[in-house]
């Protein structure tokens, strides 16, 4: 695996090239949701939930003081405990599969 998640015990293990690079329990997503493109759902960031919603908020915040208050309605965050690790992998792997386990986080 050149890059992804494995799961340890009761931790998520961030993996890219064999290098270890970020191990937390819970994980968070940022994504935007724009129901006039036709992609409409997009991958931002994810990780630890301190870091990926200080990059959400900072996000908002930028959009809304340039007058892109659509931008900033536009992003989401959520945080799972339970992500199943086969199902953030493909997030991250497949453009398209964002609504899949997005839907599977929500309906928990």
């Amino acid at each position: 695996m050149d890059f992804g998640y494995i799961k340890e015990g009761n931790e998520y293990v961030l993996y890219s090239k064999g290098n270890e690079i970020l191990r937390t329990e819970r994980l968070a997503i940022a994504f935007s949701v724009n129901k006039d493109n036709r992609i409409k759902y997009t991958l931002h960031k994810h990780g630890m939930p301190k870091f990926v919603k200080t990059w959400c908020t900072v996000f908002i915040n930028k959009m809304k003081e340039n007058g892109h208050h659509d931008l900033a309605s536009e992003m989401k965050y959520v945080v799972s405990p339970n992500i199943p690790v086969e199902e953030i992998n493909k997030m991250i792997d497949l453009t398209g599969y964002l609504p899949e386990c997005i839907k599977g986080i929500i309906d928990e």
